[in-house]
């Protein structure tokens, strides 16, 4: 409904409805409190859970549901798949797992070189 309906319905003017919309939003504005990241990593799970359930509930067969086809088992996987696939993606982004890189630097600092290690032994010592 757009600001000026609202305001016809409401006997009001548009300035008026702008107004209200904008406390509105102030009042309802989401704190970005220092758990807001993680509870919105959790609601981002659940999202992809249930849409990932809810795919595979789709096409089980049933006694007396509609006939499912193996092409729409297969559809349903690989979107189950991509959604999966997509959820990593942003749990990488959002650095909630290591990306592959950064697992192998940290390989890297936990594990002695042994190149290096050649390399300082044959430093004079001071």
């Amino acid at each position: 409904m757009s600001v000026h309906e609202m305001a016809a319905l409401l006997g009001v003017c548009d300035r008026t409805v702008k107004r209200d919309r904008q406390t509105i939003r102030r009042d309802n504005a989401v704190d970005p409190g220092e758990d807001l990241g993680d509870e919105m990593v959790a609601e981002l799970l659940n999202t992809a859970e249930v849409a990932m359930s809810r795919l595979y509930k789709a096409v089980r067969p049933t006694p007396d549901g509609p006939n499912v086809t193996a092409h729409m088992q297969m559809r349903a996987a690989i979107n189950s798949f991509r959604i999966f696939r997509d959820l990593v993606r942003t749990l990488a982004d959002l650095q909630y797992i290591p990306s592959g890189a950064r697992r192998v630097n940290l390989d890297a600092l936990s594990k002695p070189d042994p190149v290096m290690e050649r390399i300082l032994r044959g430093l004079p010592r001071q």
